[in-house]
């Protein structure tokens, strides 16, 4: 959206710009001279405004400034045009998530949670002095099930026991033993989905949308 009417009388438009957009200068100024405004105007998609502030100026520093404004437009373009194909190049990874629904079935697990990523520090500090918190794994593999068929007809086939799962932060019941790992409680609800690969570990980053 700017601020200006575009060319066109619309107050905004989505352009389409191929990967490896270079500007040229010499390119621009040569179709200042041979092409007509509405032309020039679409091709390098700026504002009537812009022509006739810059490029209809016969002042050679105004055309000078608008095309170091155009060198910049066209390192912002790429830059984003990058960070596109990047973040689309991501998406095209084989999913090793199955999403889990307990479809006939109730009950619940006892999960063994994942260690968390890097090395135990060899100082055990208080909570309160801890510059860092950290932050517990939401995947581990299930080690014990109580499981039935909602219709009451005896143990569904299907069993979750040595599978990895993930689940969010805030469910489930901790369960902690003097000797033993912190386990935790899970109702088949609050299992998220099924985790089909055992060398991967959850990143704690936000997420940037797709635009």
């Amino acid at each position: 959206m700017r601020g200006d009417a575009l060319a066109s009388g619309q107050r905004s438009a989505q352009f389409s710009v191929a990967p490896g957009l270079k500007f040229n200068e010499g390119e621009m100024r040569d179709d200042l001279a041979k092409m007509t405004s509405d032309d020039f105007i679409a091709k390098y998609m700026i504002t009537r405004r812009e022509y006739d502030l810059y490029l209809a100026s016969s002042d050679e520093e105004d055309v000078s400034t608008f095309a170091e404004e155009m060198k910049a437009r066209a390192e912002i373009y790429n830059k984003e045009l990058e960070r596109d194909t990047k973040q689309e190049a991501s998406l095209n990874r084989e999913c090793f998530l199955t999403p889990f629904v307990p479809v006939g079935i109730t009950g619940r697990v006892i999960v063994s949670r994942d260690r968390p990523p890097g090395k135990p520090s060899a100082l055990a500090l208080p909570k309160s002095l801890r510059k860092d918190k950290t932050l517990l794994p939401t995947t581990g593999h299930v080690i014990k099930e109580t499981l039935d068929t909602l219709d009451g007809t005896g143990f569904p086939k299907e069993s979750l026991l040595g599978k990895r799962i993930l689940f969010s932060p805030m469910s489930g019941t901790a369960i902690c033993f003097k000797g033993f790992p912190t386990w935790i409680q899970l109702d088949l609800n609050e299992i998220l989905a099924i985790v089909d690969k055992e060398d991967v570990d959850l990143e704690e980053e936000t997420l940037e949308p797709m635009v």
